[in-house]
């Protein structure tokens, strides 16, 4: 309920104040960025570690979640 969602809220960030006295937090991702510096990496597993076409259907599926 509505206790437990607040409980977790409260633990959330006090892991997150726990986290940030070590390490800078960024909650504002530019997954743009990731996939520009990533670009071409994973096509060489494509179809020898990895089933082919299984990087396009990932691609595909994480471009409908978004």
């Amino acid at each position: 309920g509505v206790a437990v969602t607040e409980q977790v809220a409260q633990q959330h960030e006090e892991s997150l104040q726990t986290l940030g006295e070590d390490m800078e937090i960024v909650q504002d991702v530019d997954v743009q960025s990731f996939r520009d510096t990533l670009d071409g990496t994973f096509e060489q597993f494509d179809g020898e570690l990895w089933q082919e076409g299984l990087l396009q259907e990932t691609r595909d599926l994480a471009d409908d979640a978004n």
